[in-house]
């Protein structure tokens, strides 16, 4: 599935967040789920006339890991999703402001496989896929107390993935895999590198 998901797709994702969340109290206590009904009436009182500044107002006042939160929140009309170009856009900010991905690996999956990359890359990071070789050396940096080798993130810059294992970790790891180019789902430039995005691994 490709470009604009379905308000069922976003149901029926809602609900698996709500279950994730339901089955990970650590988790539920580390995102701050207690203040989640007052940063939404805070955000209500911001006049935001486009559904891009709705979107970027909810995620700009809920903060960092509440992104998958704000994207599948059953309350919204399903607004996010109204077109193929603003889901690609919504599924980028969200990402792009979030920490603890790996918590709820399999519903970002899911996100990912619905949205068209062409319409989430950029020019430049399509030339930069591009310009990949075909068999490519991907790294990932987690937290070997916390964190997992799998998950969707990965980097082709070592030395990116040693700065970011050492983010907020007590126990640093770097793993590395030999993959095909065109396994990776997308490459995103930002966070202070190239950030491969691979669904399979």
């Amino acid at each position: 599935m490709s470009g604009a998901p379905s308000t069922e797709f976003i149901d029926q994702m809602a609900e698996k967040l709500s279950d994730c969340f339901d089955s990970k109290e650590d988790a539920v206590r580390r995102m701050r789920l207690a203040t989640w009904e007052v940063h939404t009436e805070r955000a209500k009182r911001v006049e935001a006339p486009t559904i891009r500044e709705q979107l970027d107002k909810q995620l700009g006042f809920h903060g960092r890991n509440y992104g998958l939160t704000v994207l599948l929140d059953p309350d919204q009309p399903h607004k996010w999703c109204a077109d193929s170009e603003l889901w690609a856009y919504a599924v980028r900010k969200a990402w792009d402001m979030t920490d603890m991905c790996s918590i709820f690996h399999e519903q970002w999956s899911l996100v990912w496989e619905s949205v068209d990359t062409d319409l989430v890359m950029t020019d430049r990071e399509k030339k930069l896929l591009d310009e990949l070789p075909d068999e490519v050396t991907l790294y990932r940096g987690f937290c070997g107390k916390h964190g997992t080798p799998t998950g969707l993130s990965w980097t082709p810059n070592r030395d990116f993935a040693v700065f970011f294992s050492n983010y907020r970790s007590s126990d640093p790891q770097v793993v590395e895999k030999e993959i095909h180019k065109f396994s990776i789902h997308c490459l995103l430039e930002g966070r202070d590198g190239l950030e491969a995005i691979v669904l399979d691994v």
